[in-house]
Order: C-alpha cells, then structure tokens, then sequence
C-alpha cells in the first residue's frame, strides 16, 4: 500500500505515459481527492468544535461534500470513459482477428499443397522460397490466434471443454512436432514421459497450446547448445508439467511482470526479435480455468523453469 502511494506522488510520469492532461490523469486526481477528503473532514471537526448553530455547521458541511464530490465525479467519467474505449478496443481486436483468421488459412492451404508436391515439382530453390512464405504465415496465425484468444479473455469468453486427456500423450506429441524447430536452434529436446498414463479434464487445443507454448519459449530463449527438458510427475492430486532450459534466464527485476500482456523482458530482445507477450498471458488463463495453476522459477544467465499443474481426472 505504502509503494502505491508513493508511485502517486510522482503523477507526472503516469500523466505523461498516459498522454493526457492532469485532469484526466487518475493519479493526479487520486491525489486531490485524497487532500479535499481530509481537508474537508478536518473542516468539519474544527467547524463542529467552535460552533454549534446548525445555520452555520450545515453550508460548511455542504460545501466540504461538495469539494470532494467534484473530483470524485471527474474521476469516475474519466474511468467511465476508459472503459468505453478498451471494450472498443477488444470489439475491434475481435473483429479483425476473424477478418484475417481465412485469408492467412488459405495462404497457408495452398502453401502446403505446393510444399507437399501435389501441385508439380518444383525446384529446390522455389521450395525453400515457400517454405519461408509458409513459415512467415504461420507466425501471423499464431499471432492472430493469441490476439483473439487475449480478447475472448478479457472480455470473459474463453469457452474451454471438459473432456478426460491422456497429458503424457498430449505433451509427448507437442515435443515430436517441435523437434525440428528445435534441431533448427541447435537445442537439444529431451522428454522422459511416465510409465502409464495420466488423465485430467480439458480442453486438448487450449492445453495442447500451453504446452507449445512452454515449450516453444524454452526453445527460443535457449543458446546454440543448449538443453530443453520436459517432464511430467503427480504431486498432491494435481500433475504437474515441467519445460526446464538452461537458456538465458529472467532478470530478478521483470519476474513480476512476466504474466502480463505484452511484457516480454529486455535480454529476450537480444536473442528473439519475433514474439508478441501474449502466449504466457493466455496461458495462465487457460490453466486458471481450469482450476489448475501455473509458475515458474529463473535465473538471468543460467535458465528458466516453467510448470503448469491441472487437477488429476477421476
């Protein structure tokens, strides 16, 4: 509480972040009201000590009310205001996510159907042209996806199914897919699954996605050499899922915004320029409705541990 209050001393800086002016900056205003509050109610004591005639008690009563009414009003338009335009905002997010979901799919069909040779041969060269046309393309439906999945979640509409899923088979199968991006990053992909399996209720494309997703970072944020570890275990009525690299790690400093949308820490630029912040905040998402929950552990400079655990199917 302390830290909060003294961030809104420096309003300033939140004004200017904000790109508005003082009056519809919300620290500035949290900060008169907070001096009108007090001076009104100060007002009133020493009002009500030194007279006790309610004609004049009533109007300097009246008139502190009306002191803090004033900013208190501004303050809730102002908010009232921001509220309109984020629901427009993720209306418009929505919206064009749908739009560019069939243009990308088709790019993407008939990429594979000349990638696969079933459109005549082709050179080498024009195949790997294509095959940087197909990649470029999956990264906007991935991008496309998460922006879509972001405002299904923030309006509240992520609609996950319950259904029984074998985790070790799903996770088994989203380390053989990437694989090959991982030999690309010359990282090696180790996955040691339990003996048997192990059920929980979900939803296959949203936890199947988690998992990408894990698995995916440790990939990207892993130096040339370097090693990524998944594994899967049960603890306490819950199975937990682990993505251990040795990669470059979070600084101490920006773990605590590691969940947030968009956030994505300084050093992650200096070996990945591509990414959008988003897959972590979805993730959590998606595992918080779930009932389950989701963490992890890192040190700048020698690697990150993401978990995920889902309660155990019974």
């Amino acid at each position: 509480m302390s830290q909060y209050i003294v961030k809104q001393l420096f309003f300033w800086r939140d004004c200017r972040a904000y790109g508005v002016g003082l009056w519809g900056c919300p620290s500035f205003l949290f900060l008169v009201m907070g001096f009108l509050t007090i001076g009104s109610i100060l007002a009133s004591f020493v009002v009500g000590r030194e007279f006790v005639e309610p004609e004049i008690v009533f109007p300097i009563v009246v008139f502190a009310g009306m002191a803090v009414f004033v900013p208190g009003s501004i303050v809730v338009r102002n908010f009232d205001r921001i509220a309109q335009e984020n629901r427009l905002k993720s209306e418009f997010v929505s919206i064009a996510s749908h739009q560019l979901r069939s243009p990308l799919s088709s790019v993407k069909w008939v990429a594979d159907i000349f990638l696969t040779g079933r459109a005549g041969k082709m050179t080498a060269r024009q195949k790997n042209y294509l095959k940087m046309i197909y990649d470029y393309n999956e990264n906007m439906i991935r991008l496309v996806n998460d922006l879509l999945n972001t405002s299904r979640i923030d309006k509240g509409e992520l609609k996950l199914k319950r259904e029984h899923l074998d985790l070790v088979q799903l996770v088994g199968k989203e380390v053989v897919e990437k694989r090959t991006f991982a030999r690309a990053n010359n990282a090696a992909l180790i996955f040691k699954p339990p003996q048997g399996k192990i059920y929980i209720s979900g939803d296959e494309i949203y936890v199947s996605l988690v998992a990408a997703n894990l698995i995916d970072n440790a990939i990207r944020y892993t130096d040339g050499g370097g090693t990524v570890k998944a594994r899967i275990f049960t603890k306490d009525g819950f199975v937990r899922c682990e993505v251990q690299d040795n990669g470059v790690g979070i600084p101490k400093s920006e773990q605590r915004f590691i969940f947030r949308k968009f956030f994505r820490a300084k050093n992650a630029f200096k070996y990945q320029t591509e990414g959008t912040g988003l897959g972590l905040f979805v993730s959590r998402a998606v595992i918080k409705q779930l009932n389950g929950r989701m963490g992890f552990e890192s040190q700048e400079g020698k690697g990150s541990t993401f978990w995920f655990e889902l309660p155990l199917a019974r």
